[in-house]
């Protein structure tokens, strides 16, 4: 198991590499060199920069759906991904091909979805692919599986425990169960992470960088209830809104089948909101230092980086939260119109915009607050939260936001506001498909990955009859889902 782990991990790394590298030329390609050249070609006839936004975004997505209509519909984000692991074991390595041609233009057209859940679902089914030539049980081909799923998130977060601890948490709702996995998953993803790494010649860093702060009062951490209140109450609401507008606009209008209606209707309007708001395209990786440094970090992938309402503030509370509230409205748009992608970044994107606005809002007061909220650990702490309570995702989130954002310090107020928001949100959540393990008896080969039974313990008797019924002893036969060791 550790040395196939090691295999896909090894694989992953290659793979990321290849898929950011093509990424990475259609994006500059179509943003700094297509776009600014259409906006001079439009200039004469009296057409706003801006007003290129919504044109490209439109085109990709009807790209985005002639390809779906064309190759078929891939796996469904994240949630698709675990319906697959959940129902069959493993991941179907055929659909990789189209996953990450889908992927890379929905993702190039500024859609509010990342690489992190094609890179799940490549990564998932090359494991599975390898595990069709090695002799494995059920078990181990669904553990090999997760392996590759974490592989292709540590790629991505250049986090390997907090990918790893990811990929076996968001099958489930209430924390990781399958922890048999947990440590060959660690293994694929700093595989995954060294060769991604080599390959792109990328170092070992935050890619988040905040400014300078007095340490952390020893009750920040209290905190981070209400902003574990807030993040979990935003995502609530944005699934509940996601799944009306499904219900109520997408399934009436029919355009569920139609996917180039629905990839040029969803690409008009993901450009729209990005000509009022150029932060919000993309998915948000590299924006969110825009956020974090108050508008002095440019816009590495938008152009232009003015829009409809001309140069704004950052500082301003009001300006960052409509910037939040935008940017979960366009991650809806984009998963609605079929866009294929992860919503990890841009759920952070989001909270780290509206947790600042909080921050700045209250410390702006001459209250009892004055001062005394960091803008870091608000603007983390509720980005944290939103991504908890739409993945369930209870300690990777903290763990990755700690480490992106370069900031140990924070662990504390992210757990908290991590418990919090899974409170929060209940059962709610937009993976459908995560549920309980399947139990070792129904998973075939676990048995081989248990500890040997000690001497001892086998010759203890494993059934007490005084405490189970037998037919014909005065009772009703115990159940056969009962397990004789627990009564």
């Amino acid at each position: 198991m550790l040395f196939l782990a090691l295999v896909v991990g090894l694989g992953c790394g290659v793979i990321a590499a290849g898929y950011e590298y093509v990424l990475d030329i259609v994006i500059e390609r179509t943003w700094l060199g297509l776009a600014p050249q259409l906006a001079r070609a439009l200039e004469p006839y009296g057409v706003p920069p801006w007003l290129v936004v919504p044109c490209i975004c439109t085109a990709f997505g009807g790209v985005v759906g002639a390809l779906i209509h064309l190759l078929g519909e891939p796996l469904a984000n994240l949630p698709g991904v675990v319906m697959a692991a959940h129902r069959d074991g493993l991941l179907d390595h055929e659909e990789a091909p189209a996953m990450a041609a889908i992927s890379i233009v929905s993702i190039a057209g500024a859609g509010s979805l990342g690489p992190e859940a094609p890179l799940i679902a490549i990564g998932g089914g090359l494991a599975s692919f390898l595990s069709l030539y090695v002799d494995l049980s059920e078990a181990e081909t669904l553990f090999v599986t997760m392996c590759g799923m974490g592989a292709g998130l540590a790629a991505f977060f250049g986090e390997p425990i907090g990918g790893a601890l990811f990929a076996c948490e968001v099958l489930h709702r209430h924390g990781l169960e399958y922890y048999e996995a947990v440590v060959p998953t660690v293994v694929a993803g700093l595989a995954c992470n060294w060769s991604f790494r080599i390959l792109s010649n990328l170092p070992q860093e935050a890619i988040w960088t905040f400014a300078a702060e007095e340490p952390l009062e020893p009750w920040t951490s209290v905190l981070g209830l209400v902003w574990g209140v807030l993040g979990g109450g935003l995502g609530w609401c944005w699934m509940r809104g996601t799944r009306f507008l499904r219900s109520r606009v997408v399934a009436p209008c029919g355009l569920g089948p139609r996917h180039i209606v629905k990839g040029l209707l969803g690409g008009l309007l993901i450009g729209s909101i990005g000509a009022i708001h150029p932060e919000t395209l993309f998915w948000g990786e590299f924006e969110a230092q825009r956020i974090i440094s108050r508008g002095e970090a440019p816009l590495p992938h938008a152009w232009p980086t003015v829009g409809a309402l001309g140069a704004y503030s950052l500082e301003e509370p009001l300006v960052l939260l409509s910037i939040g509230l935008f940017k979960l409205l366009a991650i809806s748009i984009t998963v609605l119109a079929g866009h294929r992608g992860g919503f990890i970044f841009p759920f952070m994107f989001a909270g780290l915009s509206i947790g600042s606005a909080v921050a700045i809002a209250a410390n702006a007061t001459r209250g009892p607050l004055h001062d005394l909220l960091s803008p870091a650990a608000a603007a983390l702490s509720c980005a944290c939260a939103i991504n908890v309570a739409c993945t369930r995702t209870v300690l990777a989130t903290p763990i990755v936001l700690s480490a992106l954002s370069g900031r140990p310090d924070m662990l504390p107020t992210l757990l908290v506001a991590s418990l919090t928001a899974l409170y929060v949100a209940g059962d709610e959540t937009v993976i459908v498909a995560a549920r309980k393990r399947w139990l070792r008896t129904e998973l075939d080969g676990c048995e081989i990955l248990e500890d040997p039974t000690p001497p001892m313990a086998r010759s203890r008797p494993r059934v007490r009859p005084s405490r189970i019924s037998t037919p014909g002893a005065g009772g009703a036969a115990a159940p056969s889902w009962v397990n004789p060791c627990l009564l």
